[in-house]
């Protein structure tokens, strides 16, 4: 793991696709907690989270002095992230805003209890903004440069399908949820899999005011190179 910041009150690092960020369900084996905490001892505690199939910067605090003004950040929507997402085909369009209000699935609509879908003139839904860019584009794939401006679950995943441009690697969101389904009850790669590791997803930086010295920071995590074979050298 790579750490992008640290001082005596935060930390961040980059995350490695693959890995789950704490313990969940019925996994209780290695996570990037359990590490961080082994290595800067058990004051350690997530500020956020990222799928496991997402790389990308992460934030976590040294401090319990420190979480409440990062989560204010977070509620306030005050901390700016930013991400790589990468689509097969050529993206129509340079940029655009996405507003589609997310609720979560239930057991009559999916059969995959963590799915969120669009939630369509209803009253018990979260709503949901993410602008887009396109950064670059050849004639099988696009990367965009995409910031929410709400943190809901699989906001981006789902809101770049619903364009009909899922990442690349999805999951849940592509092809009905069958490559989802397909691993997670055979526990064999889907016949969907091109190679591609986790999914084509990259928290590329996080910028916050930092709550002890009031400064404003920005923490880049560096694109993992095997982008490169898609997309050539990105420069963002």
């Amino acid at each position: 793991m790579n750490i992008l910041y640290s001082d005596d009150y935060l930390l961040a690092i980059s995350k490695p696709v693959g890995m789950i960020c704490h313990p969940v369900g019925h996994y209780q084996g290695d996570t990037l907690i359990s590490r961080l905490r082994c290595l800067f001892g058990e004051e350690v505690r997530l500020l956020h989270r990222l799928d496991m199939d997402t790389s990308g910067v992460i934030l976590l605090a040294r401090s319990t002095q420190v979480i409440p003004g990062i989560a204010k950040q977070f509620e306030r929507r005050t901390l700016e992230k930013k991400y790589l997402a990468l689509v097969p085909g050529s993206f129509p369009q340079k940029n655009g805003t996405i507003n589609l209000p997310l609720k979560k699935a239930n057991s009559l609509s999916s059969a995959i209890k963590i799915k969120m879908v669009i939630a369509r003139d209803e009253l018990d839904h979260l709503s949901a903004t993410t602008n887009y860019q396109l950064l670059k584009r050849t004639t099988e794939y696009s990367c965009l440069l995409v910031t929410p401006h709400t943190g809901r679950k699989h906001q981006i995943r789902i809101h770049l399908a619903s364009l009909g441009y899922p990442l690349v690697g999805e999951k849940i969101y592509d092809h009905g949820g069958l490559p989802f389904l397909w691993e997670y009850y055979l526990r064999k790669k889907s016949p969907w899999a091109n190679g591609f590791p986790g999914h084509g997803l990259h928290a590329l930086s996080l910028t916050f005011m930092h709550p002890i010295s009031k400064e404003t920071i920005t923490i880049k995590a560096p694109v993992p190179e095997y982008w490169n074979d898609y997309v050539g050298d990105l420069v963002v």
